[in-house]
């Protein structure tokens, strides 16, 4: 059977050095089916265009693509500009500041088959700048996710849903059905995030989601 191809698209801003070690958990990936990353960079050099001319990558099946964005400075643009990137079967957006466990592609795609499902979540771990790491930061059980625990995790009553994207692999065509369905509410995120968490969400209700 064919290895299905993987999309992760990187949005950022004056953070060149995170950007490389987002990229750098990418090419440590177990996965072996082709892995196509695409920055889209709106900062205000061109250190990160740089740093990503010099990167030797280790995975031959691993591509790389910079798109600078000169026209806006807003970070939901960068996001923009990258859905239209999204012409594999899977694909993720990956934070500027967030890097993948080197086995987190490879066990996403096998759940998503076996299960055949549209979209897996994962927990995460918080590294500080200190280095002390907080393992499993949301604590969420394994298996099917329902309308009710989404409600009830965004009232507190249980234990919140990861919102992060980093957190997130999907069907390519479905996220971006959610991305587009997101964007109906632009004017209260256009200058900051919030319409990430709401992507996951709409799957979410939607139909069951294991993670």
């Amino acid at each position: 059977m064919e290895i299905p191809e993987i999309t992760v698209v990187i949005p950022t801003i004056n953070r060149p050095r995170k950007v490389i070690t987002a990229i750098d958990s990418l090419d440590k990936q177990t996965y072996k089916g082709n892995i196509y990353c695409v920055v889209v960079d709106s900062s205000e050099n061109n250190e990160t265009k740089n740093l990503i001319d010099k990167q030797v990558l280790k995975k031959e099946n691993l591509y790389i693509k910079y798109i600078k964005n000169n026209n806006s400075t807003r970070p939901i643009d960068n996001w923009i500009i990258g859905i239209e990137e999204f012409k594999t079967e899977y694909g993720k957006f990956l934070c500027d500041d967030d890097w993948l466990d080197q086995t987190y592609l490879e066990k996403c795609v096998n759940i998503m088959i076996a299960e055949k499902i549209d979209s897996v979540i994962t927990d995460i771990s918080v590294i500080k700048e200190n280095g002390n790491s907080k393992e499993n930061y949301y604590k969420v059980q394994q298996g099917p996710i329902s309308k009710e625990k989404v409600v009830n995790s965004l009232l507190g009553i249980e234990s919140m849903v990861p919102v992060t994207p980093t957190a997130n692999l999907m069907k390519s065509e479905k996220l971006i059905e959610s991305f587009y369905e997101s964007l109906k509410h632009i004017e209260c995120t256009k200058n900051l995030f919030g319409f990430d968490f709401y992507i996951h969400i709409i799957q979410f209700l939607k139909e069951r989601v294991p993670t």
